[in-house]
């Protein structure tokens, strides 16, 4: 199956904070497989897939970063024109909309990595699984589908404007 568990740490957004985060798990000895960073004024979040996901979990845990967990879809794709399109083509046809993606590929490269967040996880699974079967994907260990750490909601009050 190409579902994975993505891992989304909020963070402030200053310099050194993926460096924290990379070498902190790095130490555990996990490995990230595929990131993305965001930021909200100064605050920011960080996504990753991960090699062990019950390593990485007691890492933050006892470092004690907040982090939620998220079900998403994490495919090889051959790396060429149109494959991409072709992907969100499938999902699109069977009326499952892509809410956040991912990908990277090195040039030259066979395979790109791609990691997408969608609306109905299982049904885009049944979908290309079949398809992907001989694809060579991530598989980390088996992953529980209920996870109660969730962090805590921050609030950033905006500065006033000036209305001139």
């Amino acid at each position: 199956m190409p579902k994975e568990k993505q891992i989304t740490i909020s963070c402030q957004d200053r310099p050194g904070t993926l460096a924290e985060v990379a070498k902190l798990l790095g130490r555990a000895k996990v490995n990230i497989v595929a990131m993305n960073c965001a930021n909200f004024g100064v605050h920011g979040a960080l996504q990753i897939l991960v090699d062990n996901i019950a390593k990485a979990r007691k890492t933050l845990d006892a470092a004690h970063y907040p982090y939620t967990e998220q079900a998403v879809l994490y495919v090889e794709l051959p790396n060429s024109p149109a494959c991409l399109g072709n992907l969100a083509e499938k999902l699109a046809t069977a009326d499952i909309n892509i809410t956040a993606g991912y990908a990277t590929a090195l040039k030259g490269s066979k395979k790109a990595s791609v990691v997408l967040s969608v609306t109905d996880l299982e049904k885009a699974d049944r979908i290309l699984e079949p398809k992907l079967a001989s694809a060579r994907r991530h598989r980390a260990e088996p992953i529980p589908t209920v996870f109660a750490v969730t962090p805590p909601m921050v609030s950033v009050e905006e500065p006033p404007t000036e209305l001139e």
